[in-house]
């Protein structure tokens, strides 16, 4: 769900609210040391029977690798997963893991559905541009590479520099604690063949 423009620290997981789904979100979540609790008093790693996923929609989690929040619903995407995985962009983290990312017309809508209070102005504008030029350049045939770059650059400016550094820190962070120790960039060095690896 995470996507330039989120203007967030932490990694965004929509998950597909099925059981045996969330037991694999579970299992996931448990091999990156994460930790939830319903209160301060109460935090702990992830237990080892997923039956806590079904206790509220929204988690927010930490782990060594950053934190998390995961969703088993999404406000104003009620009950559209399908619909919003469909249409999702692919895009690629800095260090080359895939992911998908919702769609600027979804990220506005769920901005649209928050309390005003709640709605970041900069990021409705900066989104209800980015799919109005989309749609010009569909009537027209097309995005051309300038009008891509920027409606790129709009994206960027609407997300503090700062937040985006520390985004992808965690996101690489993370990405490389899925790798096999041998292809982590910051693993202890051990001869390879402690690894397991033959040279």
């Amino acid at each position: 769900m995470w996507t330039s423009g989120s203007g967030t620290s932490d990694v965004d997981v929509w998950v597909r609210d099925e059981n045996n789904n969330l037991g694999r979100l579970n299992q996931a979540l448990r091999n990156l040391q994460a930790s939830w609790g319903a209160s301060e008093t109460t935090w702990n790693p992830v237990p080892e029977n997923p039956a806590w996923l079904k206790t509220q929609s929204l988690f927010c989690l930490t782990s060594s690798s950053g934190a998390f929040d995961i969703f088993r619903q999404v406000l104003g995407l009620d009950n559209r997963y399908e619909e919003c995985r469909k249409s999702a962009a692919a895009k690629t983290t800095g260090s080359g893991v895939p992911y998908l990312s919702l769609s600027d017309r979804h990220i506005l809508e769920c901005q649209l559905a928050l309390p005003s209070a709640e709605q970041k102005q900069a990021r409705i504008q900066v989104l209800g541009e980015a799919i109005d030029s989309l749609k010009k350049s569909l009537q027209d045939g097309g995005m051309s590479a300038t009008d891509k770059n920027r409606e790129e650059a709009k994206r960027d400016k609407a997300w503090d520099a700062r937040e985006r550094w520390l985004a992808i820190q965690k996101t690489i962070a993370w990405a490389e604690s899925q790798l096999p120790p041998a292809q982590r960039r910051n693993r202890p060095r051990r001869p390879l063949s402690l690894e397991g690896i033959q040279t």
